[in-house]
């Protein structure tokens, strides 16, 4: 039981920090595209 909620933890953990790199690096993007614009 311990291990198993261990592990849906990391899991979680795991799909939150891809999904906030995945935003982060889109909002870089926008950032070098409005440079390159200019």
């Amino acid at each position: 039981m311990y291990r198993t909620k261990i592990k849906q933890r990391q899991q979680q953990e795991q799909s939150i920090l891809s999904t906030s790199t995945i935003t982060i690096s889109r909002n870089n993007l926008r950032k070098i595209e409005g440079r390159q614009r200019r």
